[in-house]
């Protein structure tokens, strides 16, 4: 067993249910995992998260992209939005479960940069944000009811629990995680990107993927709900192979 001492993340063994939105989903195509995907392949611009944005509707504007396209990536700028965005994937998957079948939406976040154009003379300046690519695909997640090997909290330093990542990822293949609210959620986010780097080797050109789902969970009298993710490698993003919104590459 791994051990965090400092870090708030526990490890434990194996870990991982999900909470559905009370939102209406957009309308799914009743297609089965083995439908091959419809619509445009390429040029769909980015759906953009803000830190107001409705999680449930969200929710549905993916589902429609990937069920049309078969992927879609979502640029949020800020901690509140990129934990917008990642509830609004946990919902989508159910609202696409049908579709998903055995497979689930993953996500591999990376950091973008939104240039914008501040002055008559042309001057740009930069805006980093994320970006998160989204698909599905049939991966390791962990088991319901289970608890996650590791805890983020606001305080977590995200490149020792992505030390923490890498080992896991390299001794079974996946690791699982959980996290509750914006400032821990932001955490887990830096730890995947920064374990991608530290499994480069490993890797061997492959991303390192996560599924994200809500739980619930008893803690003392309370119930609460937090995202569970599990972390495997998986092939790059099939939109890493289209242009997206033009002006926001990394």
């Amino acid at each position: 067993m791994l051990s965090c001492r400092g870090l708030s993340c526990w490890l434990h063994h194996d870990g991982c249910a999900s909470e559905a939105s009370s939102s209406t989903p957009a309308s799914v195509p009743p297609s089965g995992p083995g439908a091959a995907a419809a619509g445009p392949a390429k040029g769909a611009e980015p759906l953009i998260c803000g830190k107001q944005t409705n999680v449930g509707i969200f929710a549905g504007a993916i589902s429609k992209r990937v069920a049309a396209q078969g992927w879609c990536v979502i640029d949020a700028v800020g901690p509140e939005a990129g934990y917008n965005a990642l509830k609004s994937v946990c919902i989508a998957g159910t609202y696409m479960s049908d579709f998903l079948g055995e497979r689930h939406l993953v996500v591999t976040p990376e950091k973008a940069w939104l240039h914008q154009r501040t002055a008559p003379s042309g001057g740009f300046s930069e805006t980093a944000m994320l970006r998160f690519h989204v698909w599905p695909l049939a991966v390791p997640t962990c088991k319901d009811g289970a608890d996650p090997e590791m805890w983020f909290s606001s305080s977590t330093n995200p490149g020792n629990a992505a030390g923490l990542m890498r080992r896991a990822v390299q001794d079974r293949g996946w690791a699982s995680a959980a996290s509750m609210g914006v400032q821990s959620a932001e955490k887990a986010i830096k730890t995947i990107m920064i374990a991608q780097t530290y499994l480069a080797e490993y890797l061997e050109g492959r991303s390192l993927g996560a599924t994200f789902r809500l739980e619930r969970f008893q803690d003392e009298a309370e119930e609460k709900v937090r995202i569970v993710l599990s972390c495997s490698p998986v092939p790059s993003p099939p939109s890493l192979e289209t242009a997206v919104a033009p002006g926001s590459d990394k």
